[in-house]
């Protein structure tokens, strides 16, 4: 059995396909697992999020596979569409070999993916049924609830990793009663929004 320190990371190729149709079935149920046909449409797409973690015999052992959209929302259309110019970076799959579950290889997998998708997204978001919310919030995701996404017959919750903290805080509704600090948290600049403030032109006496 390989340690954490033996395990390496890289692209999934195009031939190891099937290997990872194994370890999608060997995830979910019938109904959640993916096809091969839709795992070779997000590595056409997008092989450069889908990302694997070998053994120290090059075996695939856990994976996975992602798309970008234009929203972050996660639907059940988006599990089989790839939108290039999307800043969010919907996970779909994260697979581990069943002899090497409850070693830290998923955590270590989602640990170097979080650090490939830095400067290039705005977030990560997922959803995962209740008893795997511990391993997402254990690597910084944050549970937004529960998901409307209808695939399968078991609830899902939303699961999201901000990237960028200035996308959310821009987007998030303005609570701040004077209106004039940087919703940014530890920002703390003076932001003067459209009718806060008052421009008084006075002149000026000239230096030296």
């Amino acid at each position: 059995m390989a340690s954490k320190s033996q395990i390496v990371y890289d692209p999934v190729k195009p031939t190891e396909l099937n290997r990872v149709v194994e370890l999608e079935s060997e995830a979910f149920p019938p109904d959640e697992a993916a096809s091969l046909e839709t795992i070779e449409y997000r590595h056409k797409h997008a092989p450069e999020l889908f990302l694997g973690a070998y053994n120290p015999s090059g075996q695939l052992i856990s994976y996975i596979n992602a798309t970008r959209s234009t929203s972050s929302i996660l639907t059940h259309e988006s599990l089989t569409t790839h939108q290039p110019e999307g800043t969010y970076v919907l996970i779909h799959s994260v697979c581990v070999d069943v002899a090497y579950r409850r070693k830290g290889v998923a955590k270590g997998l989602l640990k170097h993916y979080i650090e490939t998708c830095k400067g290039s997204c705005t977030a990560l978001v997922l959803v995962c049924h209740p008893e795997l919310k511990a391993l997402y919030l254990a690597v910084g995701f944050e549970e937004i609830g529960q998901s409307s996404l209808v695939h399968g017959q078991r609830p899902w919750w939303e699961m999201r990793l901000d990237l960028n903290p200035v996308t959310p805080a821009l987007e998030a509704p303005i609570s701040n009663p004077t209106d004039l600090i940087c919703p940014v948290a530890q920002c703390g600049c003076v932001i003067l929004k459209s009718g806060v403030g008052r421009l008084i032109e006075k002149e000026t006496s000239p230096v030296g």
